[in-house]
């Protein structure tokens, strides 16, 4: 009798676990995780952000004829199919589609051919899903986006509307239609109880990965872009006015503090296969190899020139030059701590007409 108990009590254990494994939800998710393109003319790695994947290039590729290939969240399916060839010429879309069948992705894939752009007026510029301020460069007639921390913003629930958000643009101009203006602000209770209570207004050349921003903040700012040029000078125009209280990540105030700006530029190796700095190591990384920081600040209504010679730590190798192994990075921010929630809510700086002076 108790073998017999013993073993009704097996099959209906098997049972029921066939049953869990056979009623195990399908994954919904349809997310690109990574691509991979095998071309010698791509410089570093892609770029995955919301629906667009970012490749950089060197001139000379081949855009009618390639065949990336794609690493997809568990049961997605791609279409087109992952290494099948296509024209990237006029541009491609692919569509994820989640393992339960019921949700879809599209990503647009687009090439930035490289040329480096070394004039930066703050002219372009879109109001992003609605919410924020995206400004972007057009080179070779190829687009360029500058990053910030603005998607991150959205978290706190600070940005009801775009002039709200910490980076946007200004009529302010000294030259054309528009300058960009960068305003520490508050992030609110919810930032305040994260022991985040500001945002620096912010914009660089690089990527920001919201999603890392609020576990590893300094570790969501990815710094630098490939350049193919060696820079000499750094130089632009900006104004500046700091903030009343000063406070840190807990919102104390300190009376005695006053807020300070930060305008530079980093010129790093990538031989070693870091492909970017972060907010961790941007001013501190054994592989920059120049770097130009703007020290003489000045608190103004009106427009102040910058004009800085580029300090070289290490030498500037043509080979490394002409692989396009070294990145750069352009960084301004309302409030120089502001990467660890140090600064004061209103502290504005615009800054217009910046411009690299690089050797011929």
């Amino acid at each position: 009798m108790r073998i017999l108990r013993s073993l009704l009590l097996a099959i209906t254990t098997g049972i029921l676990l066939y049953s869990c494994i056979q009623e195990e939800a399908l994954n919904a998710e349809c997310d690109i995780e990574w691509v991979n393109l095998d071309d010698e003319h791509i410089i570093g790695e892609p770029v995955i952000e919301n629906n667009l994947i970012i490749f950089q290039a060197r001139p000379g590729i081949d855009l009618n004829s390639l065949s990336p290939e794609f690493i997809l969240t568990p049961g997605a399916k791609i279409m087109p199919e992952s290494g099948t060839t296509h024209d990237f010429s006029t541009g491609m879309t692919y569509t994820v589609f989640s393992e339960d069948g019921n949700w879809s992705k599209e990503y647009e894939i687009r090439f930035n051919l490289m040329g480096p752009k070394t004039k930066y007026s703050f002219e372009n510029y879109e109001i992003k899903d609605g919410k924020f301020c995206l400004f972007y460069e057009l080179n070779n007639g190829e687009r360029q986006d500058w990053a910030s921390g603005n998607s991150a913003f959205v978290f706190s629930g600070g940005g009801t509307s775009p002039e709200l958000f910490p980076t946007y643009y200004s009529e302010d101009a000294k030259e054309g239609r528009s300058a960009l203006k960068l305003v520490t602000s508050s992030t609110g209770a919810w930032g305040a109880d994260l022991k985040k209570p500001i945002a620096a207004g912010n914009l660089f050349l690089g990527t920001f990965v919201t999603t890392t921003a609020l576990t590893n903040p300094l570790r969501a700012t990815r710094f630098g872009k490939p350049f193919s040029l060696k820079p000499l000078r750094f130089k632009g125009w900006y104004k500046y006015k700091p903030g009343e209280f000063f406070t840190d990540k807990n919102n104390t105030v300190f009376y005695d503090r006053e807020d300070d700006f930060d305008i530079y530029a980093v010129l790093y190796d990538t031989s070693n296969g870091n492909n970017y700095l972060t907010g961790e190591n941007i001013l501190t990384s054994p592989d920059i190899v120049a770097i130009a920081r703007v020290e003489d600040k000045v608190v103004s209504d009106e427009y102040v020139q910058f004009n800085i010679p580029f300090n070289y730590l290490q030498n500037f190798e043509e080979e490394k030059q002409n692989s396009y192994k070294y990145n750069l990075t352009v960084v301004f921010s309302s409030s120089k701590t502001g990467d660890i929630f140090e600064g004061a809510v209103g502290s504005t700086l615009i800054v217009d007409e910046v411009e690299l002076i690089c050797e011929e």
